[in-house]
């Protein structure tokens, strides 16, 4: 599946979802449009990576720097939904927190 990403800035909130493959190459994308939408006013992010079928180190450092992006700006950086493949790499590295994903039961 070719990477997609769909924003909706709504300020003081955005909502962006992703689909598809997010790495070393694509994730410039989703920083991208995270600056976007903080300087169009939007302070609460919500990130969608319930249709990523694939989420490297590189992708995962990229959403910590764009989460401290957004709170240097004063707002909030959240994955509000997520898959097997997203879920299962930010619980092995003890990031869930970071994202304000709750830990899998």
């Amino acid at each position: 599946m070719e990477f997609q990403l769909t924003t909706d800035p709504r300020p003081p909130t955005a909502h962006l979802v992703a689909a598809g493959e997010l790495d070393i190459y694509t994730v410039r994308q989703v920083a991208s449009a995270v600056r976007r939408m903080l300087d169009a006013g939007c302070r609460d992010l919500s990130l969608d990576l319930s249709a990523v079928s694939f989420l490297d180190a590189a992708a995962l450092g990229s959403l910590l720097r764009s989460a401290a992006l957004t709170h240097d700006h004063h707002g909030t950086f959240r994955v509000v939904a997520a898959g097997r493949p997203v879920t299962r790499l930010c619980e092995m590295t003890g990031l869930t927190g970071a994202f304000g994903m709750a830990e899998a039961v």
